[in-house]
């Protein structure tokens, strides 16, 4: 039996999750530069873009937050946004 080199194995799981951020990325990319979004975004323009455009909203506050500079999400009255 021939074990593969660990190295060498691609979970296809991983490929997909890294695939689908980077296609989020960019969608709320395009999605904040519709609405205006340089700096920062309020609670219900967060909401508007993950309805509209079917991002989850943790998403959104992930690429809040990941992004340089960052963008800050201001009157976040649920704390679904940190």
């Amino acid at each position: 039996m021939v074990v593969p080199d660990l190295d060498t194995i691609v979970n296809p799981i991983f490929l997909q999750t890294d695939d689908l951020s980077i296609m989020d990325d960019e969608t709320i990319r395009r999605a904040f530069e519709a609405y205006g979004v340089t700096t920062e975004i309020t609670c219900p323009q967060a909401f508007e873009i993950s309805e509209r455009y079917n991002i989850p909203k943790m998403d959104i506050a992930r690429y809040c937050n990941q992004h340089e500079p960052r963008i800050k999400i201001r009157g976040c009255q649920l704390g679904c946004f940190r």
